[in-house]
């Protein structure tokens, strides 16, 4: 009997947490083999610090598989989805969303916390060329709206066939401080950069 409780007792933990000592960016290119001769552009590297919650549909992810955990951006969409990568949620078991952060690995008032184990990859998301890398993650209640929490806004159906290329884009996260690091920023940063077209 105590050997049968026991058993229980350590399926209980292994199913319960599946989270991982130590979490990285999730790196979604192949390692370099041999000499590497090209550096990455600061364009995205790097940035400027944004003002506290001027961007307020900016989410912050810890997400988890059964073996690991990475960090990701995503954005909040509506008040109960958030948009982010499909390389962040590819055998994602769970995710610690956290909203309304300038500094998400500090507690702050406007911050909000939901885990979400509801995580949808494209289905035609292909990890090798990097093509329909998107997801969605349902929130499991909806969020209260904030000055600090706000849902992006989308382009319209009306929109769907404009071409952006050539206007400015915002980008912004909580990315590596160096092309080959494993360091987040403990702040929001954001870059202004101009929109590419899917040709180049």
């Amino acid at each position: 009997m105590k050997t049968a409780i026991l058993i229980l007792a350590i399926a209980a933990v292994a199913f319960a947490a599946p989270k991982a000592t130590k979490l990285h960016f999730r790196n979604l290119f192949k390692p370099p083999v041999g000499e590497i001769t090209v550096r990455p552009t600061p364009k995205i590297i790097g940035g400027q610090e944004a003002v506290p919650h001027s961007i307020p549909y900016q989410t912050f992810l810890e997400v988890y598989s059964s073996s690991e955990g990475w960090y990701c951006g995503a954005s909040l969409i509506s008040q109960n989805y958030v948009l982010t990568a499909g390389h962040c949620g590819d055998e994602a078991v769970e995710a610690l969303v956290t909203l309304g952060a300038h500094t998400p690995l500090q507690s702050e008032s406007t911050q909000v916390q939901l885990t979400s184990t509801d995580i949808t990859v494209n289905p035609a998301y292909d990890a090798d060329e990097i093509t329909n890398d998107i997801a969605v993650i349902k929130l499991p209640e909806a969020v209260t709206l904030t000055d600090a929490i706000q849902p992006a806004t989308l382009p319209s159906r009306a929109d769907a066939n404009n071409n952006y290329a050539g206007a400015t884009g915002r980008i912004s996260g909580w990315g590596l401080t160096d092309g080959f690091g494993d360091e987040l920023s403990d702040v929001l940063n954001y870059v202004d950069v101009e929109v590419m077209s899917k040709r180049d």
